[in-house]
């Protein structure tokens, strides 16, 4: 006789089995088995790569190649895929129609083929320090903003020479310079295209201040030896100085004063032209007479005037005209001399210039200077 308990057991484990076996099925049937990629990656020489990407196009998966050129893609569904395999300086493949089969392993020998990589163009600008010319000199750049932020030159251009490197000058009281031992009188200055000779007030102590107004200038290329045969006899150095424009649509002044001098300077603009202009004179003798109305031993006087005008006929030409004069009228008792000095003299110059930019490539420049006395 059957046990009912027995019986009802063993039916439900049948029915138990039945179902699983239907899920099994109906799993099988909606989701695929997993497979996986395996394969070698080398270059024309048969040499392994390393760090090369691999992608399965349209899926996350991907992975990247060892150092011996080995690598693998594990739990893929099984299907039909594509590769994406990619590495610097080798040209890019696709490998299409891989098929993955359920627990089963593919794999794939791969050449990637060498090619030139191809960059745009590079174009290197300098910046306060300019690099320097096709020119053999042992060269210094200094531009407007690094000039204003050196210490101890007193607002004169020439000793800003005396703190560079290769260059020395006497004592404090003197802002002639010289270079690596040479003669002061070796040195060549030229201004805008102008050559300026003994740019200085005070020769007789020396020469004490420049004549050129630094609120003036731009730029300051020196060079200090090894230049071109263009700048002439010169032996020590050559300082070329390029004084700045007014800004388009601007007109501007400043105006300075203090113990020792007073110092203006105007700038404007106006369709085509462009003109700056300054005006500087010593107050040193209106103050030691100031000090002294009866008797005194040093009344140093003198001013210069400088200015700058520019023309832009059109976009290929430009006309640029200089002036610059100082004078100076001093007294000074014996001091470093055998007699008292009375000095009066004016020392003036100007030029222009005319540059026609015919091409990007080819610029020509018509120049005539004159010292003026």
């Amino acid at each position: 006789m059957r046990n009912p308990v027995i019986y009802a057991i063993i039916k439900n484990v049948l029915v138990l089995m039945i179902l699983i076996s239907m899920c099994l099925f109906y799993t099988r049937l909606v989701w695929p088995g997993e497979g996986s990629i395996t394969g070698i990656i080398t270059n024309e020489q048969n040499e392994p790569l390393a760090s090369v990407n691999i992608s399965v196009e349209g899926t996350h998966w991907g992975t990247a190649t060892d150092e011996a050129g080995n690598f693998t893609i594990e739990n893929m569904s099984a299907g039909t895929y594509s590769l994406m395999v990619s590495h610097i300086g080798y040209e890019s493949v696709n490998i299409n129609n891989i098929v993955i089969a359920d627990r089963e392993n593919t794999n794939l020998q791969i050449t990637l083929k060498e090619i030139a990589i191809r960059f745009r163009e590079i174009i290197v600008t300098p910046g306060n320090f300019a690099i320097s010319r096709d020119e053999l000199s042992s060269q210094q750049d200094i531009r407007k903003e690094h000039i204003k932020t050196l210490p101890g030159t007193l607002n004169d251009i020439n000793r800003v020479f005396q703190i560079m490197p290769g260059i020395g000058f006497t004592d404090d009281f003197n802002a002639q310079f010289q270079v690596r031992g040479g003669k002061i009188n070796e040195n060549l200055i030229i201004m805008d295209g102008v050559e300026i000779f003994d740019p200085y007030h005070m020769k007789e102590i020396g020469g004490a201040v420049g004549v050129m107004n630094m609120d003036l200038i731009e730029n300051v290329t020196v060079m200090t030896g090894g230049f071109s045969a263009k700048y002439g006899d010169k032996l020590s150095s050559v300082v070329e100085i390029e004084n700045r424009q007014a800004q388009p649509r601007y007109f501007a002044g400043k105006v300075a004063a203090g113990g020792t001098g007073l110092d203006c300077v105007l700038e404007g603009a106006h369709h085509k032209f462009n003109w700056i202009t300054s005006f500087r004179k010593s107050l040193l003798k209106e103050a030691a007479e100031l000090i002294n109305p009866t008797d005194y031993t040093f009344s140093p006087s003198f001013y210069d005037v400088q200015a700058k005008l520019v023309y832009q006929a059109n976009f290929a030409n430009t006309l640029t005209a200089n002036f610059l004069y100082s004078r100076d009228n001093s007294y000074l008792e014996k001091w470093r001399q055998d007699e008292d000095i009375h000095s009066n003299y004016g020392n003036g110059y100007y030029g222009i210039v005319w540059q026609c930019a015919m091409k990007k490539s080819l610029i020509s420049k018509f120049r005539h200077h004159r010292k003026l006395n």
